[in-house]
């Protein structure tokens, strides 16, 4: 099961569970996986460091800055074989609040639903630890651009669908109007108001 944006949900026994650590947290690679299954092979340790410059520079300046870098480590992934999770992401994770960080992302979502939630086009309940706010809406692609002219930065979640599915499907349109909006740790009640305004502001 690919639990890649959900990292708090419980893995259901009997079935291998893949959750990955970097859509959460200031990591650049790492994930769990919960399997019964034996590797027959030992694993390369990863090593991390080489990848850390866009992560830590977002701390002191603008996330469009180091936009491209983090597509780049993405896309490292495509071809990358199997490896033991690196001492650096091991050491980063080991000074997490988990608890800290599913109660900011519940108030946060929470905090959205409550604002957007008669906008949105999905019956939503409140998750454990949420990836983000799907908020589907009408023009979606149009909102994102404005909202970027503001800084508020929302990627699409299935930029392949766009290529592959015809324009007009159901995959094409929860492409293009489900807005992944960002409930992470990072923000509190400021950014989410903001977040709220500049929505409220496209739509009206």
């Amino acid at each position: 099961m690919d639990n890649s944006q959900h990292f708090f949900a419980e893995p259901v026994s009997g079935v291998d569970t893949l959750c990955t650590c970097r859509k959460y947290f200031g990591v650049t690679d790492g994930g769990y996986l919960y399997t019964d299954a034996r590797l027959s092979q030992e694993m390369e340790k990863d090593v991390s460091y080489e990848r850390m410059e866009f992560v830590l520079g977002r701390y002191e300046c603008d996330a469009s800055k180091f936009y491209e870098k983090a597509s780049s480590n993405n896309k490292i992934f495509e071809n990358e074989d199997l490896k033991e999770m690196s001492l650096l992401t091991q050491n980063l994770l080991k000074g997490i609040d988990y608890d800290f960080v599913i109660k900011r992302r519940i108030k946060n979502f929470e905090y959205l639903h409550n604002a957007l939630g008669k906008t949105n086009k999905l019956e939503l309940t409140v998750p454990i630890g949420a990836f983000m706010y799907p908020l589907y809406i009408e023009n979606g692609m149009q909102i994102k651009k404005k909202l970027a002219s503001d800084k508020i930065y929302i990627p699409t979640l299935w930029p392949d669908v766009l290529e592959n599915c015809k324009q007009g499907s159901i995959e094409d349109d929860y492409a293009q109007n489900i807005l992944p909006l960002p409930v992470d740790q990072r923000y509190g009640t400021e950014e989410m108001k903001k977040i709220k305004e500049a929505i409220l502001k496209c739509i009206s």
